[in-house]
Order: C-alpha cells, then sequence, then structure tokens
C-alpha cells in the first residue's frame, strides 16, 4: 500500500469490498478488523506476492478473488 492511497473503504451492505487496481505490494492492516462483516474480497490487479494467514480468520468469507 502506498501512503498517497486513500483510505481503505468498508465493505458494501452485501460484505463486498473492492480494493482492485491500487497497485498494492501488501494488504492493509485494517482488512483483518473487518472479519464480521467482510464477505467478497477482491484485490486483483495489485501487486500482492502472499497473502497472510490471518486470511483463515475470517468468519462469514464466502469469496476471495485475486
Amino acid at each position: 500500500m502506498e501512503a498517497n492511497d486513500e483510505l481503505v473503504p468498508l465493505p458494501d451492505s452485501k460484505g463486498f469490498l473492492d480494493l482492485t487496481s491500487r497497485a498494492w505490494v501488501n494488504l492493509d492492516p485494517v482488512i483483518w478488523t473487518m472479519n464480521l462483516t467482510l464477505v467478497t474480497l477482491d484485490i486483483s490487479y495489485n501487486h500482492i506476492i502472499e497473502i497472510p494467514p490471518q486470511i483463515g480468520f475470517f468468519f462469514t468469507y464466502s469469496s476471495f478473488e485475486f
């Protein structure tokens, strides 16, 4: 994540969070606080090489797109 990127938005009413095309290399740590509201996370078109193990802590998770 770059210092000048906008803040990470909250998931919409259906739990979808679109973080595409941000040129991120790492996921922002605030994403791991959304484990009760996030259902679908789309991080496609970034430069993320490794997905942190925290991804396993999502309780309501149904879709992960990269």
